[in-house]
């Protein structure tokens, strides 16, 4: 096997969002293979990009050399609506800038655009989404929502709140939660939040769910 994948750059030109820029990463040996890969996708924090993933490359190669996990593609989609804030929901903020759905954008066109382009394993059995803070709400929230598209889903630090988030929180200042031109509405929060998909969720669909938070980590601190 290879000593590392590669990692190329992409654009998906049509979504419900808009134009989709994403990394893809492929395992050793995919150019000299014909089998097919399961998918991870991986979502970034709020204020950051699709690059903030690269640094994980090389922990991801050595995982995937020394058998650990399995040989599989990465897929890194880049989330600039409601200015980098826009928590990987469908918005319904008619401000500026415009909410946009993003959820609709990633289920419906990336997995899709991915699937066909690579040699995926297109089934929800071998499809894991996951991120850190405000992707790892994303994460939770993708999941919960989509048990039909994922399995599993990898919370790192993910920025939620069982209630309404507190008066300072960012979760209310971008329009991600917004309803017209209300910047933040606590229903649209409510109802687009983990705690109800958890509650709606088929049960018949397994799910696995890895949280993690760092040990020096406050709560107030893991948006």
């Amino acid at each position: 096997m290879a000593l590392a994948g590669t990692i190329e750059r992409h654009l998906l030109r049509e979504s419900a969002a808009g134009p989709i820029d994403h990394l893809v990463y492929l395992p050793p040996d995919y150019l000299d293979d014909t089998r097919r890969y399961p998918t991870l996708y991986l979502l970034h924090g709020r204020g950051d990009s699709l690059t903030d993933w690269l640094s994980a490359v090389k922990e991801l190669d050595e995982l995937v050399v020394s058998g650990a996990i399995e040989p599989l593609i990465a897929v890194f989609p880049d989330g600039p609506w409601s200015d980098r804030a826009n928590w990987w929901i469908d918005s319904a903020y008619t401000g500026e800038p415009r909410g946009r759905p993003v959820a609709a954008a990633l289920v419906d066109g990336l997995v899709q655009h991915v699937d066909a382009i690579w040699r995926t394993e297109p089934d929800r059995d071998r499809r894991i989404v996951g991120g850190y803070s405000m992707g790892g709400a994303g994460a939770l929230s993708l999941a919960l929502s989509n048990p039909a598209v994922f399995s599993t889903a990898i919370a790192m630090s993910p920025a939620v709140y069982g209630g309404q988030p507190p008066p300072d929180s960012n979760t209310r200042a971008f329009g991600a939660f917004g309803d017209g031109d209300n910047l933040f509405s606590s229903d649209r929060y409510t109802r687009l939040g983990y705690a109800a998909a958890f509650a709606a969720f088929d049960r018949l669909a397994p799910l696995r769910l890895i949280v993690s938070i760092g040990e020096d980590e406050e709560r107030a601190e893991a948006e």
